[in-house]
């Protein structure tokens, strides 16, 4: 929808009208889309380091850190609301 905005060459109330929408609905959006956009200049994300300081029982799952928060997740976890966690935690997308 945001592509269509831009595409559109209207403002974000002409757009919202025209679509059925409500314009802070699409406000948001673009709010939204503009936090998520990296910094100029900023170095871009990369990998966090890893360090294993003992191996895991066989029973334990794992445990990841994000955003100050711990995770544990369990064996046989499931991978997609793992991701929803990670996201709203405030992390990059796994």
């Amino acid at each position: 929808m945001l592509a269509a905005l831009h595409a559109s060459g209207v403002g974000m109330g002409a757009f919202a009208q025209r679509h059925g929408l409500h314009e802070e609905r699409v406000r948001r959006w673009v709010r939204r889309a503009d936090r998520r956009r990296p910094t100029p200049g900023a170095a871009p994300p990369g990998f966090a380091p890893v360090r294993l300081v003992a191996p895991p029982p066989a029973a334990a799952g794992l445990e990841v850190a994000v955003g100050g928060a711990v995770v544990r997740v369990p064996r046989g976890f499931d991978a997609a609301l793992l991701r929803q966690v990670v996201a709203a935690l405030g992390g990059a997308p796994c």
